[in-house]
């Protein structure tokens, strides 16, 4: 496992909130639940070659962390704002475009005009990383309590006419004469040089930032961390960017776990739902069927032989002979004939209506 012997807490001290913080702020994606955000961590050479501009600022995150640096002692200006405000400093608007085009680009570039100044004047000590021509460099701007500026630039490659180093010197003179409106004259003061060939200055860069934090803030001799080289950087930026890689497949699982247990616990809610809707439905059809099997029990069939199925004038006489207090005057039979007794008048319309065959006891009188 990698160790630190020159930043106080090495990278396995990092808790996973604050690697966390250290991707999110470097542009890394780490919202896996909801709208999708950032990107996916890209690689470092194990030899700390290209440099990308977001490994640039999770380092500076890690620097902070690592030095326990007082808070918002040292800021950092992202390589990205200031590279594309010099881009439209150095190309111009296209002319050809049409005047809301171009007046849209002014807007913003005025924007990242005022954002890079505002950084520039704020902290005590700025970190500038620089990135041009496919090389990084190092701006270092001090403010100091009396208003004044001091500015120095650190460079890995050779000051020679016509080479990357001598036009990175004059683009960051043109950016701080754009930005600040101040003359600088940028003067070559480190000796250390990266390897002929080799594409290490990012990390003779982060040399660099590490020994400006240690020497202006926390007023280390200049020398602590020893002569610039990109060995220790690379090894750093290497377990880093894995550690931050490993943290992105981990919040994927999580995002695909939370999911999963969400969908889940979804569709056992719906289950419950709908049980309880065809539990509902089967009581309502239950119900029903009972209610109508009441009514069918209770219903008199259309064939029955009784009073209820008499035509309106049979049930008419049959309730009169049933209002009657006793035998008739004019009737001829003990025991009452069909005007006088009930159960006679209904056996007798129910003959007279089809509903009783000729073997019933009663025989209507002649």
């Amino acid at each position: 496992m990698f160790t630190d012997s020159q930043i106080p807490e090495g990278l396995n001290s990092l808790s996973r909130s604050t690697l966390q913080t250290f991707m999110s702020t470097a542009g890394y994606k780490t919202n896996y639940v909801g709208e999708d955000s950032g990107d996916a961590v890209q690689a470092e050479a194990a030899d700390g070659s290209w440099l990308y501009h977001m490994n640039v600022i999770a380092a500076f995150q890690y620097m902070e962390f690592a030095l326990k640096l007082p808070k918002g002692s040292v800021k950092l200006v992202n390589p990205e704002l200031l590279k594309s405000f010099m881009e439209v400093c150095l190309k111009g608007v296209d002319a050809e475009a049409s005047a809301e085009v171009i007046q849209g680009i002014l807007d913003v570039q005025a924007k990242r005009k005022a954002a890079l100044e505002q950084i520039l004047n704020e902290k005590a000590v700025v970190l500038v990383p620089v990135h041009h021509l496919q090389h990084w460099a190092l701006l270092v701007v001090q403010n100091t309590h009396e208003g004044h500026r001091n500015m120095y630039w650190r460079d890995s490659l050779k000051v020679e006419p016509g080479g990357t180093a001598e036009a990175m010197k004059t683009y960051i003179e043109v950016a701080m004469k754009e930005i600040l409106d101040m003359e600088f004259v940028a003067t070559e003061v480190n000796k250390a040089k990266q390897p002929e060939g080799s594409a290490v200055c990012g990390c003779f860069v982060l040399h660099w930032m590490e020994q400006a934090c240690r020497k202006l803030v926390l007023n280390e001799a200049g020398c602590s961390i020893g002569w610039p080289s990109s060995e220790a950087w690379a090894a750093k930026m290497l377990k880093l960017v894995e550690m931050m890689q490993k943290e992105q497949t981990k919040l994927q699982i999580d995002a695909d776990a939370l999911a999963a247990k969400t969908a889940k616990a979804a569709a056992k809610k719906k289950a419950a739902k709908d049980a309880a809707v065809a539990a509902d439905m089967k009581k309502g059809m239950l119900k029903d069927l009972k209610a109508e099997a009441e009514a069918s029990l209770s219903k008199i069939p259309a064939g029955k032989p009784c009073f209820e199925n008499l035509s309106a004038a049979s049930k008419a006489a049959v309730l009169k002979a049933s209002a009657m207090p006793g035998i008739c005057s004019r009737c001829r039979w003990t025991s009452g004939c069909l005007n006088c007794d009930k159960e006679k008048a209904l056996k007798y319309y129910l003959k007279q209506e089809g509903f009783v065959e000729d073997h019933m006891e009663y025989k209507a009188p002649q």
